[in-house]
């Protein structure tokens, strides 16, 4: 018999991926935001069920005829924070009508990711992303782990990049030991110490943006 501690699962943006984004969008074979944009187009056309489903799947297999948005605000966040944090942060960044970037709904999960980003690191989707929005803001919990994970520090280096302005939002802003985190945090912020899921992405990052290093 198994024995140890049983440690809740803890909603993350991983949790929510992994159980949820992924098994509705696998059908598809698109981002849940492009899934959700190719169901609309479907439901617009709809004469009956079937023919619905034919469409939104032809849709889904040429990848063509659907009308994407462009995100007005780009959002740069960690996995690891709870996402009841990510909600409670988000709802301060805009209102129903603002279109943001997250890239957990935005890039196909069920794809190759090294594939989805391709081989530039300053022409990969959220980049492009990035350099379209009007602001990036990225999201602090309490530990303020984004500022350890490379992903994040890299679009802070190409928001600085960009000449954009970098704005930082809490799941509740008056909270000053959570800004005092994150400031002791940004005092040591050191790229060549952050961490990634994927090495290869790590070392990917880390020579793109050699030379560079103690400039962010």
């Amino acid at each position: 018999d198994a024995q140890g501690e049983v440690r809740p699962l803890l909603a993350t943006m991983h949790t929510l991926v992994g159980r949820y984004i992924k098994p509705w969008t696998k059908p598809y074979d698109l981002s849940y935001a492009a899934a959700m944009i190719a169901n609309i187009e479907g439901m617009k056309v709809r004469d009956s069920s079937v023919k619905a489903v034919r469409e939104v799947l032809g849709m889904n297999a040429t990848r063509v005829n659907i009308a994407g948005l462009v995100a007005e605000v780009f959002i740069s966040h960690n996995w690891q924070e709870l996402f009841s944090d990510f909600v409670q942060t988000a709802k301060g960044v805009g209102n129903e009508h603002t279109t943001v970037w997250v890239c957990a709904l935005a890039i196909n999960q069920n794809a190759d990711i090294g594939g989805e980003l391709g081989d530039s690191l300053e022409d990969v989707p959220f980049a492009r992303a990035l350099r379209a929005a009007k602001r990036v803001v990225v999201f602090m919990d309490h530990t303020a782990l984004t500022l350890t994970r490379v992903w994040c520090v890299f679009e802070l280096y190409l928001t600085h990049k960009e000449a954009k302005d970098i704005y930082i939002s809490l799941p509740d802003n008056a909270v000053s030991q959570t800004w005092n985190t994150l400031r002791a945090k940004l005092d040591k912020l050191d790229v060549r110490e952050c961490q990634a899921s994927n090495s290869n992405d790590l070392r990917q990052i880390l020579q793109c943006i050699k030379g560079e290093e103690d400039r962010l």
